[in-house]
């Protein structure tokens, strides 16, 4: 009897998951046929958020490329299911995934510089577009040969994160890297549409040959592609290894590597200088330039550092650059501030630190969670934003115990320490809408279709170009890495305006996405169908007392044998704190109890609890039903968040579980009470919604 009334209990659940299942195996079918299309599906479910639908496309398409030896399409797979559990955090499985993405590459990189040398070879005796042939063949062997590099910074990347520090460098030191040639080398030679490039990997020279028309278009591609993805590779490295350095202490060989990547942004040709991943890892160089100098103790050399990472982030007009800066000249005059002995001078520095704290703050607020440059201004520098959040919270409750001469805080000590609780407050906050912006989960109510596809759309457009320049690709599109970034900032325009219109649309998505200028209070209700520890809390609750540990234990281990709960977390609008008096003790406590009320609101009425709440000492299962429907007509009344619409639909859910943790017993055609005080637990989470809330029997 216990497995059929279980099974009932999971009826829907498995109804749903079947579904989806079905839904899975159907466009895996047509994937089956075209392993690229697997891929890009999977690559595209997974931009989005959803992880266990892409994980089926991508595994798919690895079959395909396997059937198929398919070197490159097996490496762009494994790449995939490398950023997937990247994603869910399990690194070591991510690590494994990017070590086989790289062989395969450098597989397919070895046999494509076997091709492109047969195809030099006929360019030679065969004219201009059996050159320009050629140079496609080595534009595919430079694809595998900059895939290559781009999976060891993942592989350098992700030993990071594990703490292999060793392996780290390894990794970045097995980059196939050339330096990019400075402007100044490269006057008085002839760099226009007229001639090849060779391969990005390839030590060969290239044959010059008088193209056709059709031919020049794309070897300007070709070359500034090379050109970019030269300098992007070698930054990276730089980058890479000035992390290793930093991490082991050595900042030396750390400033080396950070101001050999910040040279490098600002040699070769003009165009690539200007773009904006190789001003995103100038910037990032400049700013871990004066991390070192903060970490050496030179302060004053750190700031100007910082400095000029800032105003080259203000010239490029780019806020995601903007903050690391901010936040290192905060930290830098802190610092300064303490060594200074004139008070006078020591106060300026502190004041310009906090201040530099704030606009840092005020800057990763204006940022578009979601958006590809918000995401990559969490990733490209040392420094984290929870990092900023941190250190503003210490300088500001520091100033106030330095501005503080009595024991009750007062005045401008007063404002110091309530600034630093506002931004504990908006750093909680913003980790929240950081952590939604990682699940994918998207504030929707009220929003037009329209606008959220149209954004989605666009944020695919973003990440698709992203690939284009510094990602993983099999196709290349026959575009400019400048063209490619004038589109981005394009689509960065439109996703601001997109943005928007979805404010104007949904006053609820703009109160819980945009920066608070004062305190707010965000009501968040958390319900569960049942807690491990509810035999526990029930007698706590009765008893006023509490068994020892161990036998606490002890029985929740007994009844976690079949446990299974769902949890429903209900979010509300922002309360303002604006008219509130602190001082006032009856604002003060008509606050909170506007607050209680908001959260009693927005609980979810789950099967749990109106099954118990309804429940005699012994009842029939007619009996109860009757008695949980008309429960429920008054939480309807009420407004109440419901999760169960009939007395039917509560008993096939609950009494399963309720008589498998012991707290009723089903026989003979009757529902009788075992145990009391954990049935009155259940009960009591929905009494704040009954307007006579009384005995549960």
């Amino acid at each position: 009897m216990k497995r059929i009334r279980l099974a009932k209990y999971l009826a829907s659940t498995a109804l749903a998951v079947a579904v989806i299942s079905v839904a899975s195996l159907l466009f895996s079918a047509d994937a089956q046929s075209d392993p690229n299309a697997a891929l890009s599906q999977g690559r595209t479910l997974l931009k989005q958020g959803h992880a266990d639908r892409a994980l089926g496309y991508l595994q798919t398409a690895l079959n395909g490329f396997t059937q198929t030896n398919n070197a490159r399409g097996i490496a762009a797979a494994e790449d995939g299911l490398g950023d997937l559990y990247m994603i869910q955090g399990q690194y070591t499985v991510a690590l494994d995934h990017y070590q086989k993405a790289y062989q395969s590459f450098s597989t397919a990189a070895g046999k494509d510089q076997v091709n492109q040398a047969g195809a030099n070879t006929a360019a030679s005796m065969a004219g201009s577009t059996a050159g320009a042939a050629a140079q496609t063949a080595g534009t595919v062997a430079a694809d595998n040969g900059f895939n290559a590099n781009l999976m060891l910074a993942k592989i350098g990347d992700t030993n990071y994160r594990l703490g292999r520090i060793s392996e780290a460098g390894s990794a970045y030191s097995m980059m196939n890297v050339k330096k990019p040639e400075s402007a100044a080398a490269k006057t008085g030679r002839h760099f226009g549409g007229l001639g090849a490039i060779g391969g990005l990997m390839s030590g060969s020279k290239p044959s010059v040959a008088a193209p056709t028309s059709a031919a020049v278009g794309l070897l300007e591609v070709a070359k500034e592609l090379d050109e970019y993805r030269i300098a992007i590779v070698y930054m990276n490295r730089e980058l890479g290894m000035g992390r290793i350095s930093f991490a082991n202490n050595d900042l030396d060989n750390a400033r080396k590597h950070f101001q050999s990547a910040a040279d490098a942004g600002t040699g070769g040709l003009a165009v690539i200088a200007k773009l904006g991943q190789t001003r995103r890892f100038r910037a990032a160089a400049r700013t871990s330039l004066g991390d070192v100098a903060l970490r050496q103790g030179r302060y004053k050399d750190a700031s100007d550092a910082y400095n000029k990472a800032l105003a080259g982030a203000k010239e490029d007009k780019r806020l995601d650059l903007t903050w690391p800066a901010q936040r290192g000249l905060g930290r830098s005059q802190w610092l300064q501030a303490a060594q200074e002995k004139d008070p006078k001078k020591a106060a300026s520095l502190r004041e310009s630190a906090l201040s530099n704290y704030k606009d840092s703050i005020g800057t990763i607020e204006t940022l578009r969670a979601g958006s590809l440059r918000a995401d990559e201004s969490r990733t490209t520098f040392l420094a984290t934003t929870k990092d900023v959040y941190d250190e503003a919270v210490g300088a500001f409750a520091a100033a106030a115990l330095l501005n503080s001469t009595e024991a009750a805080v007062s005045g401008k000590s007063l404002d110091y320490a309530a600034e630093a609780f506002r931004i504990t407050e908006e750093g909680r906050a913003r980790s929240l809408l950081d952590m939604l912006s990682e699940v994918n989960a998207q504030v929707t109510e009220g929003i037009p279709a329209d606008l959220l596809k149209r954004k989605q759309d666009n944020l695919d457009r973003q990440q698709a170009i992203a690939a284009q320049l510094t990602g993983i690709a099999l196709t290349q599109e026959q575009k400019k890495p400048s063209d490619l970034e004038a589109e981005l900032d394009t689509l960065q325009t439109e996703s601001d305006d997109i943005e928007n219109q979805i404010r104007t649309a949904s006053p609820r998505y703009a109160a819980l996405t945009a920066a608070q200028s004062n305190l707010v209070i965000l009501p968040v209700a958390i319900a569960y169908d049942f807690v491990l520890e509810d035999h526990i809390l029930a007698r706590q609750g009765v008893k006023k007392t509490q068994r020892p540990f161990t036998r606490e234990l002890a029985e929740m281990v007994r009844y976690a044998v079949g446990y299974r709960s769902r949890v429903f977390v209900t979010f509300g609008s922002p309360v303002p704190v604006t008219g509130v008096d602190p001082d006032s003790r009856s604002d003060v406590l008509a606050f909170a109890k506007m607050i209680r009320g908001r959260v009693g609101e927005l609980y979810k009425v789950l099967p749990t609890a109106v099954f118990a709440a309804a429940m005699k000492p012994s009842t029939t299962r007619k009996d109860l039903e009757t008695r949980i429907d008309r429960l429920l007509d008054a939480l309807r009344a009420r407004r109440a968040n419901l999760g169960v619409a009939s007395g039917r639909e509560a008993i096939e859910l609950a009494s399963e579980p309720l008589e498998t943790r012991g707290i009723i017993v089903h026989e003979r055609g009757r529902f009788r009470v075992r145990s009391r005080s954990v049935l009155r637990y259940y009960a009591h989470t929905i009494d704040h919604l009954l307007e006579t809330p009384g005995r549960t029997h």
